[in-house]
């Protein structure tokens, strides 16, 4: 029961750059538990649809944006900015 965002449709389209702006990041791409490139060709095999990992991708931002905020505790200085916006952050 609940409400299922649509981040397939998301992340294929409106939200795609914003996606890959963060795994593209200098943040993301030093973080040990990532492997950056790995992660990058997951994600165009997801926008090619040859992958189904929707829910994966989500799970990747949500830890980045998690250790940006509170780990990084980089301070978000406007709305456009804030961790919901999928913003591009160092």
């Amino acid at each position: 029961m609940g409400f299922n965002a649509p981040v397939d449709v998301w992340f294929k389209t409106e939200l795609a750059e914003k996606v890959s702006e963060i795994i593209n990041s200098r943040s993301f791409r030093e973080r040990p538990f990532f492997n950056a490139r790995e992660v990058e060709q997951e994600f165009k095999s997801y926008r090619n649809g040859q992958k189904n990992i929707g829910r994966t991708i989500m799970r990747w931002l949500y830890l980045e944006l998690w250790l940006r905020m509170f780990i990084d505790r980089h301070v978000f200085t406007s709305t456009s900015q804030a961790p919901g916006s999928l913003s591009n952050q160092p």
